[in-house]
């Protein structure tokens, strides 16, 4: 699992790990389903949102000294809010459907007042859970099958 999960990922994650039996791939299949199928009827949920679903990482140097990426946009972000650009500091963002904004187009935000990238957080979701679906013996290409069609 990478060091940058959301909570929601992370909580998936356990239960396949610590909450069914291996040889059950029925329970398996259970917890795979209900995580994807909570994911698509909570994406609008704001209280969902802010404590499941955001991405966080520690600056390891001022914001403003990063070229691109989510570290780049998190800085403009901050700058326009008035808010802390510092090294050293834990910042959360969230995965947005891109939307053009002051002549940029915008990939990531910091609050969750933009509508997320339901796909994004769908592949992510995929990534945390598929070397451990794989471990317990599934099919990855039909799994992956059935849960995006």
């Amino acid at each position: 699992m990478r060091s940058n999960n959301t909570r929601f990922e992370k909580e998936v994650v356990l239960k396949l790990i610590n909450h069914c039996d291996c040889s059950d791939k029925q329970v398996i299949c259970d917890i795979v389903r209900s995580a994807f199928t909570s994911l698509d009827e909570n994406i609008k949920n704001s209280d969902f949102v802010k404590s499941k679903l955001f991405f966080s990482f520690t600056a390891e140097k001022q914001l403003s000294e990063y070229g691109k990426g989510y570290q780049r946009e998190i800085f403009c972000e901050n700058v326009i809010n008035g808010k802390s650009i510092a090294a050293g500091e834990r910042y959360r963002y969230y995965k947005i459907i891109p939307a053009e904004e002051d002549g940029r187009v915008k990939k990531f935000a910091t609050d969750g007042q933009y509508e997320l990238d339901i796909a994004k957080y769908k592949e992510s979701l995929w990534n945390c859970i598929e070397p451990i679906v794989e471990t317990y013996g599934f099919d990855i290409k039909v799994l992956k099958e059935f849960i995006f069609g």
